[in-house]
């Protein structure tokens, strides 16, 4: 507080006689020094009147003041502070007032009384401490009773309304006498209620030295320090202006005024003033916290803007009057915008390319949507519940290296794979029992297998040439006449190879054979054995190659013979 604080209270007591002189353990709270049945005697008729006047109007009038104008607590002052580890909780100066209306004030240069339990007379010295600018320390280790230290555990620093009988007050006569204000400050383990209230200053935890281990305001939820309060059905703030336009008010108001069917209501004189909620130096504050189930923006009967914080649901939109949320870049430019009138999101504007992207659990990009290029990147497209995906445009271009179309057999089989320059179908023969097309097929070029061109051109071209083979090439060693078709390339082809004619004179060892000996080199495998001549091989092939080795051959004594060979080929 800015203004200096009051001194010490004190107050004159005229006590009732008879019974006579002051009593010593006399009690100024006791009923017995009720002024009501003050007997004023001659020598000093106005003493009861005084009496009267101080006990039966001034105390009460300022007891129904306080507690009919406020709410128990802590007015200014008395903070509570401890040193860990160490004994005593220091009270500093400052004013309570408790339930009773009471006040309760801790003056520099008065004292206080910290005893464990109360001395109000002279036949027992109160434990008095004078109270410093810096307040008066609690102890926590206390001689009375001998070894008397507070047990360890948790203890509320209370304070009390006290008067204690000050015998240097007296004046002329013992039944006039001076009560100072002495507030009791006391460690307890449970608050009293009732005639003599406490006020919660704060909690100190104690260990079985009595020094403190830790100090709050108090129990969380429960029982702790409070300020004194108001209670009022309205609170009105009015604020003088210096000069006000037409229809100002001279001096404007708000009012925070309690709602009619429960709750707080801020209240304002115009459609145009403002409430607003900010640091004292026009600054920002740290932090706005509402603990509300609703919270709702717009007319109070038709809210536009709904705030579920149970749900933790933002609502934007009311019957008639449709929700936009538009988020702005830093330049003040609209980048995104939810239009409820539309049912649309827009993403990106001015300056600022739009961009949308889904991440997953382990915060990695699974999706994007990319309005500068066009592009979307996914890692998988699935279909609802109809099992159909619609592509409607005019070209499809698919940029991979692998087209896996493993459909029912989800293998991740490659149906077709782009290998540099060549379309390989069935890449590695993951489908292995081969590709089937159940429709009419017209290739405008070359199919191959493997490199080698397929026969898919029905204007095949056709290759052939007759063998000739007299007895004595063949004779009985088996030997034969061979020839080697030459392609002009690596191509796919169908060859065929047959006796035409044979010119002999049979006899039971004569014999002659043709077949297809080899392909590029390679020797085909015979189809097993026969005759003196050897292995028969084979007649008709397909194959792919470029050269093509036939043999024609007879055997015995005047047998000749005559093969054809025919071969189509690419």
């Amino acid at each position: 507080m800015s203004t200096p604080l009051p001194g010490p209270l004190a107050r004159p007591n005229y006590l009732s006689w008879p019974p006579g002189p002051y009593q010593p353990d006399a009690d100024p709270n006791s009923p017995a020094f009720d002024p009501a049945t003050a007997t004023p005697a001659a020598s000093y008729p106005l003493d009861g009147d005084v009496s009267l006047d101080d006990e039966q109007y001034h105390r009460p009038l300022e007891r129904l003041h306080g507690m009919g104008m406020h709410a128990a607590g802590v007015a200014f002052g008395l903070q509570l502070s401890c040193v860990i580890g160490q004994p005593g909780a220091t009270i500093a100066p400052g004013l309570a007032l408790d339930p009773a209306g009471r006040h309760i004030y801790l003056a520099a240069g008065g004292q206080a009384e910290v005893g464990l339990s109360p001395v109000t007379g002279s036949a027992n010295p109160a434990t008095l401490l004078t109270v410093s600018p810096t307040g008066v320390v609690v102890p926590t280790i206390m001689p009375n009773p001998p070894g008397g230290n507070y047990a360890a555990g948790t203890y509320y620093v209370v304070a009390q309304w006290r008067e204690t009988w000050n015998p240097t007050g007296a004046v002329s006569n013992h039944n006039n006498s001076t009560y100072n204000d002495t507030p009791w400050l006391q460690l307890v383990t449970a608050v009293t209620y009732g005639p003599d209230q406490q006020v919660i200053l704060g909690q100190v935890v104690l260990d079985a030295n009595g020094n403190v281990t830790s100090a709050g305001y108090g129990d969380v939820g429960g029982l702790q320090r409070t300020s004194v309060s108001l209670p009022a059905q309205s609170l009105q703030l009015q604020r003088a202006v210096t000069t006000g336009g037409s229809g100002a008010d001279t001096a404007p108001w708000g009012a925070v005024r309690a709602r009619e069917a429960g709750g707080v209501e801020i209240a304002v004189a115009k459609s145009t003033d403002q409430i607003n909620l900010l640091n004292g130096g026009g600054g920002n504050f740290a932090a706005l916290a509402v603990s509300a189930d609703q919270a709702t923006f717009g007319d109070l009967t038709n809210p536009g803007i709904n705030l579920d914080g149970a749900q933790a649901t933002i609502y934007v939109g009311a019957p008639g009057n449709y929700g936009d949320v538009l988020v702005a870049d830093g330049a003040g430019h609209r980048s995104v915008s939810l239009v409820g009138d539309t049912a649309h999101v827009i993403v990106g504007g001015e300056t600022l390319n739009g961009e949308v992207r889904m991440l997953n659990a382990q915060a990695a990009d699974t999706m994007a949507l990319n309005g500068e290029t066009g592009a979307a990147v996914v890692q998988r497209v699935g279909a609802f519940a109809n099992n159909l995906i619609d592509v409607d445009t005019f070209f499809l271009h698919v940029h991979g290296a692998d087209l896996a179309l493993d459909g029912r057999s989800k293998n991740n089989n490659r149906a077709l794979v782009d290998w540099g320059d060549k379309l390989i179908i069935n890449f590695a023969g993951d489908y292995p029992n081969g590709v089937e097309i159940n429709s009419s097929l017209a290739v405008d070029d070359v199919i191959s297998a493997q490199g080698v061109p397929l026969m898919g051109n029905p204007a095949r071209k056709v290759f052939y040439w007759t063998m000739w083979t007299g007895s004595g090439d063949f004779a009985n060693d088996g030997t034969s006449n061979s020839h080697t078709l030459d392609l002009g390339k690596e191509t796919q082809f169908t060859a065929y190879v047959a006796i035409s004619y044979i010119q002999a004179d049979y006899n039971h060892s004569g014999a002659v054979t043709s077949g297809i000996l080899s392909v590029d080199g390679s020797v085909l495998p015979p189809m097993g054995t026969s005759s003196i001549i050897g292995n028969v091989l084979q007649q008709v092939i397909s194959s792919q190659g470029r050269y093509v080795t036939f043999y024609a051959g007879a055997g015995g004594d005047s047998i000749s013979v005559q093969a054809t060979i025919v071969v189509f080929y690419e």
